[in-house]
């Protein structure tokens, strides 16, 4: 009964952050398959640490001081970094959650190791891994995860730059965590304390900036879509841009850039529509059109070509983000 102990902290903070979540856009089997990635990555660890302890022939201690810290952070978010190339996440809210599920399953694995390693070990040690190592496995993930969403949706294609900076950091926190500078029982404390409360502030600050994104870009497209619909887009500045572009493309595909902004305004507009609804706990009713209007929209794209694409930018915001949550909807 124990080790529940060492288990129980970093699944409530879980939830806790589920239900933070006020969009309900990341699925509880996505977390549950983070959660497992990090048993599996616990697996792994073992083998490949011991494999470099064996290497680089130095002590046990300064190992867990300097080299484990990165080659277990590195296996913690490997499967989020896959993810995210996938664009299976979409918002740093969803990145940080499964960051950290990804390493509560590590942490897991990890105790039930040392588990089977002691013999009748003091409860309290179960009560300081669960609120301090498993929490900083937990959330050096999370805090990896939050810095690579946010390069992520800065469109930067430098992916050194958009994984070192959370890495070193994670990486830092462990192995400070491992080298117990201060009292164990102190740094247990600490750890419990300002790792969360860092995620939370994150996260809380992050809710802002998404519903704010969410209310103007709304706003913005639904006047669009309205001018278009009336006859009117010609007489809008985004028309104008627009219609301003006619001689620089053949005729097919000028109108096909018509037809590829009027659909994705509507599907933009749609997946608002679905996230407004999940946030307010409201049921949402499937659209049979969805999947024909998705493909549409890639033979379009075929059409129009990456100069085409480019050229709508200004118009259609289709950053990283924005082309997520049409992808959203294949899922409704």
């Amino acid at each position: 009964m124990a080790i529940i102990f060492s288990v129980l902290p970093v699944v409530l903070f879980i939830v806790f952050l589920f239900f933070m979540e006020s969009f309900k856009i990341i699925k509880i089997s996505s977390i549950l398959f983070c959660l497992l990635w990090g048993l599996v990555a616990a697996g792994f660890s073992f083998d490949i640490n011991n494999f470099f302890i064996g290497l680089l022939n130095i002590p046990a201690a300064s190992y867990s001081h300097f080299v484990a810290p990165i080659v277990e952070e590195v296996l913690k978010i490997l499967l989020i970094a896959i993810l995210i190339q996938l664009r299976k996440v979409g918002f740093i809210v969803d990145g940080a959650i499964m960051g950290f599920a990804s390493g509560a399953g590590f942490s897991i694995m990890e105790n039930i190791y040392y588990f089977q390693m002691l013999e009748n070990p003091d409860p309290l040690v179960w009560v300081m891994r669960g609120l301090g190592a498993a929490v900083m496995h937990g959330g050096a993930t999370s805090i990896v995860a939050i810095f690579v969403m946010n390069a992520y949706n800065s469109e930067k294609k430098n992916y050194l730059k958009a994984y070192l900076p959370g890495l070193l950091i994670a990486v830092i926190i462990h192995s400070l965590y491992n080298q117990f500078i201060i009292q164990p029982y102190l740094t247990t404390m600490l750890t419990f304390i300002l790792i969360p409360s860092i995620i939370i502030l994150i996260f809380t600050k992050n809710q802002s900036d998404l519903q704010k994104w969410m209310d103007d870009e709304f706003d913005t497209e639904t006047n669009l879509l309205t001018s278009i619909n009336k006859g009117e887009f010609s007489k809008t500045r985004g028309g104008m841009f627009i219609v301003s572009m006619k001689s620089q493309f053949p005729p097919e595909v000028f109108f096909d850039m018509l037809v590829y902004t009027k659909l994705y305004l509507e599907l933009s507009v749609k997946a608002k529509g679905v996230m407004f609804l999940q946030e307010n706990d409201l049921p949402v009713e499937k659209d049979p059109t969805i999947k024909t209007k998705l493909d549409e929209m890639k033979e379009l794209e075929k059409n129009i070509g990456k100069t085409g694409l480019l050229a709508l930018t200004p118009i259609l915001r289709m950053s990283k983000k924005d082309i997520w949550k049409l992808k959203m909807l294949e899922k409704v």
